[in-house]
C-alpha cells in the first residue's frame, strides 16, 4: 500500500502557507441602502454591492443617496458571493444638511431653500435677485458651500462713461455675479425652547440665518 505520508505532508504546507484574508477599503457614494445592504458607486464602477450584518460596524451619517462612503470588508471565499460589510463610514454633516431651510421673522431677504441630494437646490425664495444653484460638502466637518448667482442692476456710471465716449449702446440689462459663501451647521435655543439646528452664512454685509424646518 502506497503511503500517505507526502499527501499530509503538502496538505500541512499548504495550510502552513494560506495567510488569512485581509480587509479591503472601497470609497464612493451610496447610491441605495437599506437594513440588509448597502449598493456602492464612483468613477471607476456602476455599482457595489455588500450585505450589512448585525456585526457591521456603521459610523458618522445616514446612509442616503449621494452620502460619501467608506466600506471595509473582506474579499468573499465563494467566487461571485456579495461580500459582508465589516464597517460603512459615512459623513455626518452631508445628512444634517439635508432639507427645507429658511429664514424666519424680519428678514431683509426671505430665503427659503430645500437642499437635495448630489449637491441640488430646489429654491422657493427668492424668485427674482439671488439664485442657488449648488451645494456641497467642505474639509470642515459641520460646515458647507453654498454656490449661486445674484442678479445686479446695469452699470448706468460705465454706461454714461461710454454714450459720452460716443459708442452706441444696447438697451441695459441687469448683470449676474457668481458667488460661494461657506455655511455653518449649528444649534440655537431661544427662551429656554428646545434647540433649534441653524445654518448661518455671512456675506460683505450681513449675516444670515436660515432654520431647519421640520
Amino acid at each position: 500500500m502506497r503511503s500517505l505520508l507526502p499527501t499530509y505532508v503538502a496538505l500541512l504546507l499548504l495550510v502552513a502557507c494560506h495567510k488569512p484574508a485581509e480587509p479591503i477599503s472601497i470609497s464612493g457614494f451610496v447610491h441605495s441602502a437599506d437594513e440588509k445592504q448597502l449598493t456602492l458607486t464612483n468613477d471607476s464602477i456602476h455599482s457595489r454591492r455588500f450585505l450589512i450584518a448585525e456585526s457591521t460596524l456603521i459610523e458618522g451619517g445616514e446612509m442616503v443617496e449621494g452620502n460619501i462612503v467608506e466600506v471595509i470588508y473582506l474579499p468573499s471565499e465563494v467566487e461571485g458571493a456579495t461580500p459582508t460589510a465589516l464597517h460603512i463610514i459615512t459623513d455626518k454633516t452631508y445628512t444634517e444638511s439635508l432639507g427645507r431651510w429658511a429664514t424666519e421673522g424680519e428678514s431683509r431677504l426671505p430665503i427659503d431653500i430645500t437642499l437635495l441630494p448630489h449637491g441640488r437646490i430646489e429654491q422657493n425664495q427668492p424668485n427674482d435677485i439671488l439664485r442657488f444653484e449648488r451645494w456641497e460638502l467642505t474639509a470642515e466637518e459641520g460646515t458647507i458651500s453654498l454656490h449661486g448667482a445674484i442678479s445686479l442692476p446695469p452699470d448706468y456710471a460705465a454706461r454714461a462713461a461710454r454714450l459720452k465716449a460716443g459708442e452706441e449702446l444696447e438697451p441695459p440689462t441687469r448683470r449676474e455675479r457668481h458667488f460661494a459663501v461657506t455655511a455653518r451647521l449649528d444649534k440655537q435655543s431661544d427662551n429656554n425652547t428646545e434647540s433649534r439646528r441653524v445654518m448661518i452664512f455671512s456675506t460683505e454685509d450681513d449675516q444670515t440665518k436660515l432654520y431647519f424646518q421640520q
